[in-house]
């Protein structure tokens, strides 16, 4: 080994297709294949967006193409294009976040944003631009579409930015439903509770419950892993306005002061709570909600915990946690993974385990706390059921 560890000159990293990729399928009456789109976003490699016809595999065709000289706000375009049918409009829609702005973020210092500091509402067949709504800052992050009565088609979405905005829009109203109804308007303004800039770079995990709509994010900046100054939270917050349409009047955006830290007890009083992390922990993927609770992951740099060995070989990912929070406002219980790192984003769903009428459906999660300390670790997801259930009892005329 030697005694001067040698000199690392860093080069510029070469980007193209790095961003995520919405997917549209339309099915006929049959269950055949009718239409298949995908939309292409960029990330760091450019300030475009690409939407392409792939019902033919092997013959895609390119739709259309919308850089920033279609969108004027337009970042690089790390927001998900996410498909939505929308009451009033024939066409699905595409939603996403305006992206990032490199050269405002990247810097030490956030500077003013000139560009991703949007939400745009596109058609999804013709990519005719249908709604703007502008942002304090930009907006990477992946917008969180809610249909809050399910009935099939959007009427609510909720955006956060790296300023620390939590945005609410409006898609449907008791009485018109085009897109020049559309509203907006801040829900929250979490920049306050720390002395390092609130960025937010993963959408709301939302569950909608009869009395509010509960949203979980945590902040912090991903792009910066190594910062070891950074005071990031995760949050909790209530949206008591369920009715369909913006309230009237517009309610005052909650700020960081208006929320309590988690406790012992669960409690949905007030506008919601925090989790106050370690120095330099950030919350590095998005939350993940089933069975009561919230997942999500962080990590810390070593630094912010110990001074770097400057004649260490080894490399050394920071401390990485999982975390798993019950719902509402209770402080979360986590782990630490082995290998440290980025954990992925938390995966839940239902699997189905054996077959005829031994067949059975059981809920999972992956990237919960859990024994082996993995990140990508299954575990079986145990709802703990509150209200006492009522045995029912029918009797159907002429089953004698």
């Amino acid at each position: 080994m030697p005694s001067t560890p040698p000199a690392i000159v860093a080069a510029p990293r070469d980007y193209f297709v790095d961003g995520p990729i919405g997917v549209y399928q339309k099915l006929r009456a049959d269950g055949s294949v009718e239409k298949v789109i995908i939309y292409v976003a960029m990330r760091r490699g450019a300030r475009s967006l690409y939407a392409f016809d792939v019902t033919t595999p092997t013959s895609p065709t390119l739709l259309w193409k919308k850089t920033n000289a279609d969108l004027a706000l337009l970042g690089q375009t790390w927001s998900e294009p996410r498909i939505a049918r929308i009451r009033g409009n024939s066409n699905p829609v595409l939603v996403f976040g305006g992206g990032y702005d490199a050269t405002a973020e990247d810097a030490t210092a956030p500077g003013t944003t000139t560009m991703g500091n949007a939400i745009y509402i596109l058609d999804a067949y013709s990519g005719s631009t249908l709604r703007t709504f502008a942002t304090s800052r930009s907006v990477p992050a992946d917008i969180a579409l809610i249909d809050s009565d399910f009935d099939g088609y959007i009427d609510r979405a909720y955006a956060v930015d790296i300023g620390g905005g939590l945005w609410r829009l409006d898609f449907e109203t008791a009485l018109t439903n085009s897109p020049a109804t559309w509203t907006m308007y801040q829900l929250a303004d979490l920049s306050g509770g720390t002395t390092s800039p609130r960025k937010f770079f993963f959408g709301p995990d939302v569950i909608v419950t009869r009395a509010f709509a509960a949203l979980m994010l945590g902040s912090g900046d991903r792009e910066k892993p190594l910062l070891d100054t950074s005071h990031d939270h995760f949050f909790q917050i209530f949206d008591r306005s369920i009715a369909k349409g913006a309230p009237t009047p517009t309610p005052a955006a909650i700020v960081f002061g208006d929320l309590a830290a988690s406790g012992t007890t669960s409690t949905t009083a007030g506008a919601g709570c925090y989790v106050t992390l370690a120095t330099g922990e950030k919350v590095v993927n998005a939350s993940t909600s089933i069975g009561g609770y919230s997942y999500f992951g962080t990590n810390r740099p070593s630094s912010a915990v110990s001074t770097p060995d400057s004649q260490s070989c080894s490399a050394n990912l920071g401390i990485a946690k999982s975390y798993a929070m019950p719902l509402f406002c209770v402080t979360p219980t986590g782990s630490t993974l082995t290998g440290g790192g980025l954990p992925p984003t938390p995966v839940s769903g239902i699997v189905t385990i054996g077959s005829g009428e031994n067949a059975k459906k059981v809920p999972f999660i992956i990237g919960a706390p859990n024994p082996k300390n993995s990140a990508i670790e299954g575990s079986r997801v145990t709802p703990s059921i509150q209200t006492p259930r009522n045995r029912i009892y029918w009797y159907q005329e002429g089953s004698r």
